[in-house]
């Protein structure tokens, strides 16, 4: 094999680029590269390694070789330093940089070249036209299947939940996923449409970038099949909010996808959550730790109690009839777990609210929802919801209730500020001042004081701690780039404007 005899040669070297899910895709089709030892000797550029002269030198070089280009297009760049706003645009990829210097497959007409820098910034805004060849024309069903499932779970996918997924739209669009389809469209899209990272023992796959996901949203709207089957294959319900987000025209799903799109609400209702976010814990904790998110029932109730409101068709039968099928369901199943102490109380109060304003009948729901805050109040912190309650419902609590709230508020904040020491700041006394002040409780103020002063010299011990111990590590330095290099990238398209 001819890569062999070079790898093998002291004298020879062999360079070969490609893209990532181009090498991978030869990588299953030809087993042989697996053979030769290609990962070893493989060396991935990502965007986040090339350096602002690096960005410079790839747009040169392109504009250089380039015969699209007119005189006044590159002396163009010049005026103002216009240059700048193209190797430092957010979104700035060396596909982009082929496309608006027409090495690809589209041509710069006179228009183009007579306005270049609005057209070349206008082209690195619409990231469509530079990914839709390499997703429609370069990857196969399994692999574009698998981007458009990824862009319809919000921000990042854990790796089962992405595969459950997966599944669910393949089977809506009659694709086979025998054998190792999943894992095998994943090792070609990973570092070129998709990246993968590791966090709390899991793996997590995010789209590459912003302008993937921009194409992807724009791709997935306008293509009518490919939104059915991302509908009907759904399999949580963030899936369901937000492809209902990415299809509105304009407040709404089209009306050629309501049926599609209630029966999809209606199967993933109750699904479990796919979301996950980041939490900070503990006091010293100096990174957050990736935790999932349950999205609340009380929540998706909300959510499809709006769709309710909704314009045609939603809002006429038999859809209607339907949407209200599952919201009094779902309703119903929230208000019972109220009243066993179950549920998200700020979500809660939220839907309560939201069912007074559509002249809902709420008293057994106001009855359970008291119970739910009820069960809960074992910190200052948690008598915000009692207070947003009667805020929103004043006639909530009676004179009796409100007396035995107040005098529960008084035990807790008093526990509260005995256990001084697991207070990280001054500010949480101040919260039990405020929150003593809304329920009409005194505290003793010689006591707040001693309190806070306690806590401040607690946390100034700490953070003396963090200082010393800053000073054992060295910190991590990151260079700013801002004005790296500014004269040489300023004499390269001096020099291209030259030429």
């Amino acid at each position: 094999m001819f890569m062999h005899r070079i790898a093998a040669s002291k004298t020879t070297l062999f360079i070969l680029t490609t893209r990532e899910y181009i090498l991978q895709q030869a990588r299953q089709l030809y087993e042989k590269l697996d053979f030769e030892g290609i990962e070893k000797r493989k060396l991935l550029l990502r965007l986040d390694h090339y350096s602002r002269i690096d960005r410079a030198r790839i747009f040169y070089n392109h504009a250089f070789f380039s015969n699209q280009l007119s005189k006044k297009a590159r002396r163009g760049l010049l005026r103002d330093r216009a240059y700048l706003k193209i190797i430092d645009h957010p979104k700035y990829n060396p596909r982009q940089i082929e496309w608006i210097t027409g090495l690809s497959s589209y041509e710069l007409n006179a228009h183009d070249n007579e306005n270049y820098v609005s057209f070349a910034l206008s082209a690195m805004d619409d990231p469509i036209r530079i990914w839709r060849h390499g997703f429609e024309q370069q990857l196969n069903d399994i692999q574009r299947a698998l981007l458009l499932v990824l862009d319809s779970i919000p921000d990042k996918a854990e790796h089962e939940d992405l595969q459950k997924a997966f599944i669910g739209f393949c089977s809506a669009g009659n694709l086979d996923t025998k054998g190792r389809a999943f894992e095998r469209a994943l090792e070609v899209l990973d570092d070129s449409f998709v990246r993968t990272f590791h966090d709390v023992g899991l793996i997590f796959i995010t789209v590459y970038n912003p302008a993937v996901e921009d194409f992807l949203a724009a791709y997935i709207k306008s293509s009518q099949t490919d939104a059915k089957i991302a509908v009907n294959g759904a399999v949580f319900f963030e899936q369901i909010e937000r492809l209902g987000y990415l299809l509105k025209t304009p407040e709404i799903p089209p009306a050629w996808l309501a049926d599609d799109f209630v029966r999809a609400l209606s199967r993933c209702a109750n699904a479990p959550s796919c979301s996950w976010y980041q939490v900070y814990y503990g006091r010293d904790a100096e990174e957050p730790t990736t935790t999932r998110r349950d999205v609340s029932l009380e929540y998706r109730v909300n959510y499809i109690g709006r769709m309710k409101s909704w314009g045609l068709p939603y809002c006429k039968q038999p859809l209607l009839s339907e949407i209200c099928s599952i919201y009094e369901q779902a309703k119903t199943v929230a208000i019972e777990r109220w009243s066993k102490g179950q549920g998200d109380r700020g979500e809660a109060i939220k839907l309560l609210t939201m069912m007074l304003g559509r002249r809902e009948d709420i008293v057994d729901a106001l009855k359970a929802i008291k119970k739910l805050i009820a069960t809960n109040l074992h910190y200052t912190q948690a008598f915000s919801y009692v207070l947003s309650l009667r805020k929103s419902f004043p006639n909530a609590y009676d004179k009796k209730e409100w007396a035995a709230l107040q005098q529960s508020f008084s035990t807790v904040a008093q526990e509260d500020l005995d256990n001084w020491n697991e207070m990280t700041d001054s500010q949480e006394v101040s919260d039990i001042e405020v929150y003593a002040e809304l329920m009409g409780v005194d505290l003793d103020p010689h006591e707040i004081q001693r309190t806070r002063e306690r806590v401040e010299e607690n946390v100034a011990e700490a953070e003396d701690k963090a200082r010393r111990r800053g000073r054992k590590y060295q910190r991590t330095y990151e260079p700013v780039e801002s004005d790296e290099g500014e004269a040489e990238i300023e004499s390269i398209f001096i020099r291209l404007a030259s030429e």
